[in-house]
């Protein structure tokens, strides 16, 4: 399933463009991680690209990552983004399967507040 689902997001994404649920604010991305999601493994990455910011999951260690390019904005790795990674302390190519609003649901999604309820004494 985490297969059809990384090749689906791999073909959305062909066009380089991210994800508008899966975009956070550049504002949160910086020097420490920052929560983008419901999902709390799941932090705001600068995109080296852009002055956009991409919420992923971050569990995977730098090990399992790919450095981008020297360039610094380019992955060789398909179906990747290049975005600042701050454990790893460089930019890092991360699978666009990791920013999937599925995987990564935006903070302000599906959150449900209950109805205020009025104190009338």
């Amino acid at each position: 399933m985490l297969t059809v689902l990384a090749i689906f997001i791999c073909l959305v994404t062909v066009s380089g463009d991210i994800p508008t649920g899966s975009q956070c604010q550049p504002s949160t991305c910086g020097a420490r991680a920052a929560p983008c999601s419901t999902n709390s493994d799941c932090e705001c990455l600068a995109v080296t690209s852009s002055s956009s910011g991409i919420c992923a999951a971050s569990l995977l260690p730098c090990s399992s990552l790919t450095p981008c390019s020297s360039d610094n904005v380019t992955c060789t790795v398909p179906c990747t983004v290049c975005a600042f990674s701050i454990h790893c302390n460089k930019p890092m190519c991360y699978p666009l399967a990791l920013t999937d609003p599925q995987v990564c649901p935006p903070l302000n999604s599906s959150t449900s507040t209950p109805n205020p309820q009025t104190y009338t004494g």
